[in-house]
């Protein structure tokens, strides 16, 4: 079947082939739609209206296709083509330019594929990688016919219909029924159909089908959404129709029991706390017909009113509370005005409490004043920017990893496997593409995974760092040797560029992104790895030769930016660049050049920076990580110029991302986006759920937010995300490491390949575990805070103090802190209180119980000259409590005190490698056995969930799991089996 001689490239896509129903609205509506008096009932109606309408359209279809006399062949593939040193989608490839079934490209041939059926999604080979495959198949008719196929990729994809080119599209996206849509000219007899589909970086697949899909119905009930608000286009109306589309009320179609599953979805989505839920659910117990739908309805909007309003009323009030606080403290000049602005806020805290009083007892004209109070903290807020500034300071200081050794424990554990990891990457590999970019020579063997496509060059960075962390850490000389060879090796892949330009990749790709005159995957993010890493080897090991290169690249990337204007330099900042503004503040710290400042402010992104410093949720459909180092960049930046504007921007994504977009786990992230508005989780669970690089970010971004505000809530999210997100995610046996942490219930733990993956989270997972020590323990200058319970030796120089933690937890729930000092020093020793706390936390100094109240969420103070010798013992109450979805009370995790339990599931169908060359491995969703659900009193697990014994942190559900109990231990301990964190949980009666 050589067709080469035939092919005829058009090169452009058929999407006018598309019927859109929003084509019709200029004109008429279509014939499905009908109009009732409210929105609710035009929608109820109209979704009867177009089931009907797509039972006559698929009779009609497939009559058609009947009369035609379509006949399919079976698929054949070959592939994949690799495309690392080209673009797959422009490169032509053989099968391209001469289709035969009988021929062999290479070591690739045609395979027949019988069991690939038409109107599934089929998964590709060379997932995760820049590649091609080409599928063929013959479609036979008995005349000659048009007639449209359905198709879907991942990427991008090109299409040959009997040697003409007839669809190219060239695009990154997920593969989904019905992306494009064709209409082909069929000949009588024999077709012969071509597929090329490209991937650039993640999953592979592709769809077929004659017949419309499930891409085709979500459009047309989309649309459908369409149309109604143009017919409905109250600011009420709307509001209520996005309330539901957000709760996904309408998302099944009208069947039967139709009306009293839709009472069931309004009195569900209700506001988790009374009195909305009770009323709901009384309500929605009644419902028999569409009319009765409104009683329960009324109670669904008037909760989701108040808590809309609630919450935002409640976060502004405390983020406006805490800057308050801060800036009072900072700008001593005016803190008279700040108390002014303080005692402005308290008065509004009360209304509000005494509105959310009345509504709660059920008075729910109370609501309309929400919005005012809204309104007034606005303006409180407007005026607090006029309020000057002033000098900028920390209101406490981590130690210097240097100061801080870890003990026997988990962490010391996780942190040697670590330093093993680091000793067992060869240092020539890692600089190998150095060297090839400046034209040096290299027999090193070229890395894997990553280092082999467009973000080569990260993972060096993310070495220089982790290498520094280790030897602050451990003192380990011989590592810094290490690393300081590999940084003298840079010096001279650096020299040879001559120009000050240093990565592994050729300067072109940078420069084509600065300027806009090309793509590249994220050249700035790997640069600032780079620099990332030398500034740390700088300040933690004193090689000067590390800053000298920095300050190259630094002069470097100023004689390029300085030539953009300012919609420029914002273009570029949207492609990903990692934290640049965060490193190129550090390089300020140690240069005092202000041009270093300046450039680090260019970097502020305004698309993403404006709405946080109003305090608006604009991130749905961000990439997280790409996001989380730029905010990283603005508490940087306001530490150095003491800007409200950098602190509002810091404090409130933090408070937003914990609050609305936190998993119990302490990570965020689902298929590295937030696809959804705020406190929207529940439907969020998957195979690629939290990537571990965001978690990194969150950590770092909060470490800043405590040294200006000590507060007990940020440490409590700290050891939260420290214990179930990052000492979790190393593998016990390797020290490999995690990229997602999925969280959808019978999913199981994967980790990078030593020498074949380098992902994100490889590099960032190499500094987690160098790194332990450096948020134990903060200082201020009347004393000391203990903020994690980890074994480990604080030396505090500045009082000539030393500090042992001695500590099991949290196996055993205690921990005593021992102090040596050669003369008696007298300071604050301020010992966290966690919010977990099921009970009094006690202390004991030197054997004798102190009477001190202990307010979970806050600290103890003890205030005393300590002598040598002096011991203070804590004990620590744990319990079991859940943590539930905030859009869906029935799904909830179960944890005891900070740590997140995971039922163990078993090891059916585990996979027998779960060490991946390719991160996206992990997303492909095999059949999971049944996951059990629970049936019991959820406001008493105590009751059916019990300890096991002689097995510390080991529980067991006891006649409640159906279809069988489970056992639950500490996520961070659970290995090689399935496993799950969230479950469902039902009434015990039902």
């Amino acid at each position: 079947m050589n067709r080469s001689a035939t092919l005829k490239p058009v090169g452009f896509t058929f999407s006018f082939f598309i019927i859109s129903a929003v084509s019709l609205f200029s004109a008429e509506k279509p014939s499905y739609y009908v109009i009732k008096d409210s929105w609710q009932e035009t929608m109820y109606a109209s979704r009867q209206a177009l089931i009907d309408f797509e039972a006559r359209q698929t009779i009609q279809n497939t009559a058609k296709i009947r009369e035609l006399g379509i006949e399919t062949g079976p698929w054949y593939l070959v592939g994949p083509f690799d495309g690392v040193k080209q673009d797959p989608y422009e490169t032509q490839f053989g099968p391209e330019l001469d289709t035969d079934l009988n021929k062999t490209y290479g070591q690739l041939k045609w395979t027949p594929k019988p069991d690939w059926k038409d109107g599934d999604i089929h998964i590709l080979p060379g997932q995760g990688r820049a590649v091609a495959n080409y599928v063929y198949r013959t479609i036979s008719a008995n005349k000659d016919a048009k007639l449209p196929i359905y198709l879907g990729s991942s990427d991008g994809i090109q299409v040959w219909f009997n040697g003409q080119k007839v669809l190219a599209n060239k695009i990154d996206r997920k593969a989904e029924a019905d992306q494009d849509i064709i209409e082909l000219d069929f000949k009588q007899g024999e077709n012969e159909l071509l597929l090329k589909i490209n991937n650039q970086a993640s999953r592979h697949d592709f769809y077929f089908a004659i017949l419309p899909g499930r891409g085709k119905k979500a459009e047309l009930r989309k649309q459908l959404w369409d149309v109604i608000e143009l017919d409905f286009a109250g600011d009420t109306e709307r509001q209520q129709m996005r309330w539901e589309r957000e709760d996904r009320i309408w998302e099944e179609d009208p069947n039967s029991g139709y009306i009293s599953k839709l009472a069931q979805r309004y009195a569900h989505a209700a506001a988790n706390f009374e009195p909305f839920s009770g009323k709901a659910k009384l309500f929605s117990g009644k419902v028999e017909n569409f009319d009765q739908l409104k009683d329960v309805r009324k109670i669904y909007y008037v909760s989701k009113r108040f808590e809309y309003n609630l919450r935002s009323v409640n976060q502004k009030r405390k983020l406006m509370k805490n800057e308050a606080d801060y800036f009072s403290q900072m700008y001593k000049a005016d803190h008279t005005q700040w108390e002014k602005y303080k005692a402005e806020l308290a008065i509004i805290e009360a209304k509000n409490n005494k509105i959310s009083a009345k509504v709660r007892a059920g008075d729910f004209s109370a609501l309309e004043s929400l919005p005012e109070i809204e309104t007034e903290l606005e303006k409180i807020y407007s005026r607090q920017s006029a309020i000057p500034g002033g000098a900028k300071a920390l209101q406490c200081h981590p130690f210097e990893l240097k100061d801080v050794r870890l003990l026997d424990g988990p962490f010391r554990t996780a942190m040697e496997l670590d330093r093993k990891y680091l000793y067992d990457l060869d240092s020539d590999r890692l600089l190998h593409m150095f060297r090839v970019t400046a034209e040096l020579p290299s027999t090193a063997q070229p890395l894997g995974g990553w280092e082999a496509r467009g973000l080569r060059g990260h993972t060096i960075g993310h070495y220089l760092t982790a290498c520094a962390l280790m030897y602050a850490s451990t003192a380990d000389e011989n590592l810094k040797v290490k690393a300081d060879y590999i940084v003298a090796e840079l010096a001279k892949c650096q020299t040879a560029s001559g120009n000050g330009y240093l990565s592994a990749f050729p300067e072109k790709c940078v420069k084509d992104v600065i300027y806009g005159t090309g793509g590249w995957w994220a050249p700035w993010y790997t640069l600032h790895k780079i620099f990332a890493g030398l500034i740390d080897m700088y300040n933690y090991c004193g090689n000067q030769q590390a800053i000298d290169i920095a300050l190259k690249m630094a002069s470097w990337a100023k004689g390029h930016l300085d030539n953009l204007n300012e919609e420029q330099m914002q273009r570029m900042l949207e492609t990903e660049y990692g934290g640049m503004n965060e490193t190129l503040c550090d390089l300020y710290m140690i240069t005092k050049n202000p041009d270093h400042l300046a450039l680090a402010k260019k970097f502020d992104h305004k698309k993403i920076f404006e709405p946080l410093t109003k305090f608006e949720d604009r991130l749905k459909g961000l990439h997280v990580n790409t996001q989380i180092p730029k905010i990283i960049g603005t508490a940087r930046e306001f530490e150095l110029t003491g800007e409200k504007y950098y602190y509002n921007i810091s404090a409130y994504f933090w408070t937003e991302v914990v609050d609305a977009r936190t998993y119990c786990t302490g990570g965020t992230s689902n298929h590295e986006h937030w696809r959804t508005e705020p406190y929207k989780l529940a439907a969020e669970l998957s195979p690629a759920t939290q990537e571990t690089c965001c978690t990194y970010n969150m950590l770092k971004l909060t470490r800043h937010l405590f040294t200006w505000q000590p507060n007990a809530e940020y440490a409590d999210y700290y050891e939260t995300a420290l214990y179930n997100s990052i000492l979790s995610t190393q593998d016990p046996k390797t020290g490999m490491m995690m990229y997602h942490v999925p969280l959808n219930s019978g999913h199981w733990k994967s980790f990078n390949t030593p020498y074949d993956s380098f992902w994100c989270c490889t590099g960032t997972g190499l500094e987690n575990h160098a790194k332990y020590g450096d948020s134990i323990y903060f200082h201020d200058d009347k004393g000391l805070y203990v903020n994690l319970f980890i074994a480990s030796e604080l030396n505090w120089t500045d009082k000539g103090v030393q500090i042992l933690q001695q500590t099991n937890f949290p196996e055993e729930q205690q921990t005593t802190l021992m102090i040596k000092t050669k003369k008696p020093a007298e300071f604050d020793l301020r010992i966290r209180v966690p919010s977990w706390l099921i009970g009094p936390m006690t202390v004991k100094i030197n054997g004798s119980k102190q009477k001190a109240k202990t307010q979970p969420g806050s600290y103890l103070t003890l205030k005393q000259t300590w002598k040598n010798g002096d011991r203070i013992t804590i004990d620590l109450p744990m319990g079991l409590h859940l943590h539930r979805m905030p859009d869906d009370a029935g799904l909830a995790a179960i944890m005891y005190g900070p740590l997140v339990m995971a039922g163990e599931l078993g090891t059916e169908g585990l996979p027998d490698n779960v060490f991946l060359k390719k991160q996206l491995e992990q997303n492909i969703t095999p059949a999971y056995p049944p996951v059990p659900e629970f049936f019991a009193d959820s406001d008493r697990i105590e009751k059916w969930i019990k300890p096991v014994e002689g097995q510390p942190l080991t529980f067991k559900t006891v006649n409640a799991g159906k279809p069988r109990d489970v056992k639950l231990v500490p996520y961070y301990r659970l290995f090689d089996q399935r496993y799950s964190i969230y479950w469902r949980l039902n009434p015990a009666d039902q």
